[in-house]
C-alpha cells in the first residue's frame, strides 16, 4: 500500500487553477465539508451535503487534480471498496500576493460566486423557518455593519475571527454539535464612485 503524506496543520491556497475549482459553488461545499468532518467517503459527502453521489465524482476529481483533496484509504461497503478523501490540512486559507493577477481574479470569482451561495443558502434556512434565531446558542445570523475603527479595534476584530476559526478547528463530531456554516467578510470602505453601475439594485 503506498503511504500518504501526513495532513499538513495549515494549507495556503495560492495557484489559480486551485482557486479556480472554489469557483464551483458544489467544489466549494465539498471542500468544506471535508475539511470539517475529516476522512470521507463519496457518500458520505453527498449525504453531508445533501446532494447525489452521482453528481460528485467529477467534482472529487477535479478537486484532486489540483491538489484541494487528497485520496487518503479506502473503506469496504456491502463489499465493494469506496475510496476515502481528505483535505491536504483541517485549516485551508487562500494567500494570494500583489503579484498574481490571475490568482487574483480567480478569487474574485470565486468569493462573489460564494457570497452568493451563502445568500440562497441562508434565504433557505429563513424560509423553512428551520434556525434558531433567538437565544445565546441560536444558530442563524445575520450582521451587516459599517463603521469608523482605529488600527487599535481592527487588531481587536482580526484576533476575533481569528478566535471563530480556532473554535471550528476543533474536532467535536459527537451529538453535543451541530454543523454551521459561518461567512465573514471585512473591506474598507471605497468611495470612489467607481461600482456604481456594477453594485446598483435592479
Amino acid at each position: 500500500m503506498v503511504s500518504q503524506p501526513a495532513q499538513l496543520e495549515e494549507f495556503s491556497i495560492s495557484e489559480p487553477d486551485q482557486i479556480e475549482a472554489l469557483g464551483s459553488t458544489v467544489r466549494r461545499e465539498i471542500v468544506l465539508y471535508t475539511a470539517a468532518t475529516g476522512l470521507s467517503s463519496i457518500n458520505e459527502i453527498a449525504h453531508g451535503i445533501g446532494r447525489s453521489a452521482t453528481s460528485l465524482y467529477r467534482h472529487v476529481a477535479k478537486l484532486v487534480e489540483v491538489g484541494l483533496l487528497i485520496e487518503a484509504g479506502q473503506e469496504t461497503s456491502a463489499g465493494r471498496p469506496r475510496k476515502l478523501y481528505r483535505t491536504p490540512a483541517r485549516r485551508m486559507n487562500i494567500s494570494i500576493g500583489p503579484d498574481n493577477p490571475e490568482a487574483i481574479e480567480a478569487m474574485c470569482h470565486a468569493v462573489a460566486s460564494h457570497l452568493r451561495f451563502a445568500g440562497r443558502a441562508l434565504s433557505r434556512v429563513y424560509r423553512a423557518n428551520s434556525g434558531r434565531r433567538t437565544g445565546n446558542d441560536r444558530n442563524t445570523r445575520i450582521s451587516v455593519e459599517q463603521g469608523w475603527v482605529s488600527k487599535d479595534d481592527l487588531v481587536k476584530i482580526n484576533q476575533m475571527i481569528d478566535m471563530i476559526n480556532d473554535m471550528t478547528f476543533v474536532d467535536r463530531t459527537d451529538d453535543r454539535t451541530e454543523l454551521v456554516n459561518i461567512t465573514l467578510a471585512m473591506w474598507p470602505s471605497i468611495a470612489d464612485g467607481s461600482g456604481d453601475e456594477e453594485d446598483e439594485d435592479d
